[in-house]
Parts: C-alpha cells; sequence; structure tokens
C-alpha cells in the first residue's frame, strides 16, 4: 500500500467515526469544530462555514475560486489582462446557477487558455 493510500485510507477512518463517534480524532481526543472569526461572527462547524461564506462572503469567495482556478488551468499566476475572463466567468456561473463544468467551459474557450505556450522539454541525466 503507498503511502497516499495509507493517507487516504486513515483519513476516511476519521471521517467515519467522527460520524459514528460525534466530533472525535481518531486517536478519541474531542475535536472542537466552533470558532468566532475577526469581526465576531462565531461558526460551528463545516455547515456553519458554508453558510457565512454564503451569505456574507460569497462575492469574495466566487472571484477567488475563479481566480484560483484560472491560474492553475494557466499554470501561472494571473495578470492584470485576466481580469475581464475572471469577470466573465462570474457573469457565466451566475447566470448558470452556479455550475463548476461553465467554470471550466469559459476558460478552455478563453484565448488565455487556447494560446499557452508549452514549456520546452528538459533533457534528464
Amino acid at each position: 500500500m503507498t503511502t497516499g493510500t495509507k493517507s487516504s485510507l486513515c483519513n476516511r477512518r476519521g471521517l467515519v467515526e467522527v460520524r459514528q463517534h460525534g466530533r472525535k480524532s481518531g486517536e478519541g481526543v474531542a475535536i472542537d469544530t466552533k470558532t468566532t472569526l475577526p469581526d465576531g461572527t462565531q461558526i460551528d462547524g463545516l455547515a456553519g462555514l458554508r453558510d457565512y461564506l454564503l451569505e456574507r462572503r460569497r462575492d469574495q469567495f466566487l472571484r477567488q475560486f475563479c481566480r484560483k482556478l484560472l491560474g492553475y488551468a494557466l499554470g501561472r499566476e494571473l495578470q492584470l489582462s485576466d481580469r475581464p475572463l475572471v469577470d466573465e466567468m462570474l457573469g457565466r456561473l451566475a447566470k448558470t446557477g452556479f455550475r463548476f463544468s461553465v467554470a471550466v467551459e469559459t476558460i478552455v474557450l478563453s484565448q488565455q487558455f487556447r494560446m499557452i505556450r508549452a514549456t520546452p522539454a528538459t533533457v534528464a541525466r
């Protein structure tokens, strides 16, 4: 079994234990899922974080999601000239119910993605 597979199994086992035994780690230590953000907002667990992001930080979250996905797809840091594409992604996402496939399609059809230059291969020694 590879390390990645072993880690994956441990993580899944840990998640099952959290569901079955309340919020406890694999070692039986209680997991505190409550926190207070710097603005005073209290969050309890994943559902609380999701609600906070959707209700209070939706625009910032979506913009950062688009920026990170685009940067990953292009294999580089974003440039000022990429801003219109990020705005286009946001607009298309809003019109289509925030479907992930729409974000990917917008990137794949973009000039930035279609004009990526291949990096020269390095010779292995």
